[in-house]
């Protein structure tokens, strides 16, 4: 008797039922490392703090201990220069591997009784103190540590949630070559340099030099700004409701995707609000389009923060209301002042650990996407699917007689880099399509995704983005394992961006998922944005 002759894919059913309650784990060649003091060079970042330290930029009390550190430093007469990480807000110390002993011993006299400054290795272990940290550099293999100062903290001890800027100590060694002159290797990766040549190091470290200065504009550099765009719907204004059910009226609502679930708020753009705040300083303004609805504990004074309406952003003022998030995103582009770089979220949508302009576009300006392993079969596609299925096979149909050529990849749930010109570009190019959808008030048969589909299919093709990844999460809320799983994301931390997703969840269990939601959100985003009251 086959027990698995009622599953279709009983393979399938067994990695989900896996993939629900277990975290992958790290190989046993990266804890090897960490328990050594050894950073591994896998391309991945080499900064991320303890999971309940979570890596913001450097704020007051990380920049005082930045300077107290050089200061004593000159003091003691220890060689070192400054600036050699991945990224514009990781701060960074490099001495000789020789100096190793009398530098952790600097922590441990100058440092050891201030209760906001922690030791970390590089990889996701916990913070430690200075004793430890002495212990750990008399073994002799240690490379690099992190100096995490914390700058706003939730709670105590092992149960707190700590917001820390990070200083990089990193130690340079010696390397067994066949030159005359020594060559010095970094033991942690930077775009700048990974070895030197001993006169090159001495000439940085005898006036304390800041390598970032010193290599000049690197084409590696991101020099753009980069914006944030929001769409958000209050569905308990009772006046949205009004306005929506009366147009509604006259639309047959048989699709999901215009059910109630899609306009349910949880209070959740405060909580990735927050997450911007904390985890994205390269993000320089943020705009928030709604049909004229303000939530109650947005900060309207924060210059970085821009209110939409609707109507300033629709060619077509009579497309007016809107009940189609399709609709909406045909619109966006045409936002006064936008960037020409620029980031989509949901309100559904998180950044869950620090985050770089590198993570969503390259330096160039070309576009990253992240492709999901779905592809939109076209063939397969016709009315009777989800919404968002029949609108990329719309995309795809006007790719195939414009350009001969196409692709159907499916995006992650995560936040959506954009291209303006690119947007403008094919609004131009299909008007029809584009005016069709905008009109559209609930999703309709000839809907576009612009920004979540269709740009990334046209962009890849004319060399404006290239597929990427990028460390994710999609969290189903109608699944009975949910409360497993929000406790894992939440207990490890290991995903930049992750997505909270409501469809399916059955009426009866609303309430609890409500109170689920609201708990992992409270802890995951303990600290109050500057966008808040």
């Amino acid at each position: 008797m086959n027990p698995f002759k009622h599953i279709k894919h009983p393979g399938i059913a067994l990695r989900n039922f896996l993939n629900d309650r277990y975290l992958p784990p790290l190989s046993k060649l990266e804890v090897m490392a960490n328990a050594r003091g050894v950073s591994l060079q896998n391309g991945k970042s080499q900064t991320k703090p303890a999971a309940n330290h979570l890596r913001i930029a450097p704020g007051p009390k990380t920049t005082a201990t930045y300077e107290r550190l050089k200061n004593i430093l000159r003091e003691m007469s220890i060689p070192f220069f400054v600036g050699n990480l991945s990224d514009p807000w990781a701060l960074s110390i490099s001495v000789k591997e020789t100096d190793r002993p009398i530098v952790t011993n600097i922590f441990k006299n100058w440092f050891e009784n201030d209760p906001d400054v922690m030791y970390t290795l590089p990889g996701p272990i916990s913070a430690f103190q200075a004793s430890k940290l002495i212990q750990i550099a008399a073994k002799g293999k240690l490379l690099a540590f992190n100096v995490l100062c914390i700058e706003k903290k939730h709670g105590e001890g092992k149960n707190g949630t700590f917001a820390s800027g990070q200083i990089t100590i990193n130690f340079w060694r010696k390397m067994n070559n066949f030159s005359e002159e020594p060559i010095f290797e970094t033991g942690v990766y930077n775009p700048y340099v990974c070895r030197l040549r001993g006169h090159s190091f001495d000439s940085l470290t005898a006036e304390s030099s800041d390598l970032t200065g010193a290599s000049g504009h690197l084409s590696t550099e991101h020099d753009f700004p980069i914006d944030v765009v929001y769409t958000w719907v209050n569905d308990r204004d009772e006046n949205w409701q009004a306005e929506r059910a009366s147009y509604s009226g006259k639309v047959v609502l048989t699709d999901r995707a215009n059910h109630d679930e899609r306009f349910r708020n949880r209070d959740e753009l405060r909580y990735s609000m927050r997450s911007i705040e904390m985890f994205a300083p390269f993000v320089r303004n943020i705009y928030l389009v709604t049909n004229g609805q303000i939530p109650e504990w947005l900060n309207l004074d924060n210059p970085r923060l821009k209110l939409v309406p609707h109507s300033e952003i629709y060619k077509t003022k009579s497309d007016l209301p809107t009940f189609n998030s399709s609709s909406i995103e045909t619109q966006l582009h045409h936002v006064e002042g936008l960037a020409e770089h620029f980031l989509y979220f949901n309100d559904d949508v998180f950044l869950g650990d620090f985050c770089t302009p590198d993570d969503f576009f390259l330096s160039n300006g070309l576009m990253k996407f992240f492709p999901s392993p779905q592809r939109a079969y076209e063939p397969d596609i016709d009315d009777s699917r989800e919404g968002y299925l029949v609108a990329d096979r719309n995309a795809i149909n006007l790719m195939k007689g414009s350009r001969g050529r196409h692709s159907r990849f499916i995006m992650e749930h995560t936040p959506l880099p954009a291209l303006r010109s690119l947007l403008t570009s094919l609004e131009e190019e299909f008007p029809d399509a584009w005016a069709t959808c905008s009109a559209n008030r609930f999703r309709a048969s000839t809907d576009l995704r612009p920004i979540a589909f269709m740009q990334y299919q046209f962009a890849f093709l004319q060399k404006q983005a290239v597929p990427a990844s990028i460390t994710n999460r999609y969290l189903a809320l109608w699944k009975p394992t949910i409360e497993g799983q929000l406790k894992n994301v939440l207990t490890s931390r290991q995903y930049k961006t992750f997505c909270l997703n409501d469809v399916g969840v059955p009426p009866e269990r609303t309430n609890a998922v409500d109170d689920l939601v609201q708990n992992f959100l409270q802890r995951y985003f303990p600290f109050k944005s500057s966008f808040e009251r």
